[in-house]
């Protein structure tokens, strides 16, 4: 099973139309309508705000073309997910229409590209069995203790600087039986 490493973004411009890209690991349908929300919020004036996911638990996928002709913004989309057995990813694509009309096949070559662009920006990995751990260290021992992490390929999701540092962070290799939770992460293969 494969999926994005980062989400991210990307911009490509067909006769004088903007097609804003952006690609986001979700975990569930609320995470897509935040993401949604805020995307509406960010773009208020765009003319399309168009959209598809495909979703693990439970198996779900959507398409979405927000007024443009059936077929011919979402469904590219999920296609290029599809075909690149992702999960868990919702790829949005903003557009702003630039006065010339891309007929029904310039447009779902436009959101097909779209969606390609953003995902070649992301990378991709393999789900992979993760440990998470939450690490107290004192200060002078922070630096050295990220360093191992690192050249062990784990993951570090944050680091809380007090009078001690809290490290928290996916681990592939399970090192001890103090993990606070297991899940499948993606993983640069």
């Amino acid at each position: 099973m494969k999926g994005i490493l980062h989400n991210d973004s990307n911009l490509i411009e067909i006769k004088k139309s903007k097609f804003y890209a952006y690609s986001y690991y979700v975990d569930n349908t609320q995470d897509i309508l935040k993401i949604l929300d805020e995307l509406h919020d960010k773009y208020p004036d765009a003319t399309h705000i168009t959209y598809a996911y495909v979703l693990d638990n439970p198996n779900r996928e959507k398409a979405y073309d927000d007024g443009e002709p059936d077929g011919t913004a979402g469904k590219p989309i999920l296609e290029v997910i599809k075909k690149r057995d992702l999960h868990n990813i919702l790829v949005v694509v903003v557009r702003y229409f630039g006065g010339i009309k891309l007929g029904a096949g310039g447009l779902s070559r436009a959101y097909l590209n779209s969606a390609v662009s953003v995902l070649d920006c992301s990378g991709v990995g393999e789900y992979k069995l993760a440990y998470y751990y939450v690490k107290k260290v004192n200060i002078q021992d922070s630096k050295n203790y990220l360093r191992t992490l690192q050249s062990k390929g784990c993951i570090v999701t944050s680091i809380e600087y007090g009078q001690d540092v809290t490290i928290k962070y996916y681990s592939f290799d399970k090192k001890s039986d103090d993990y606070v939770e297991t899940k499948l992460v993606v993983k640069e293969v």
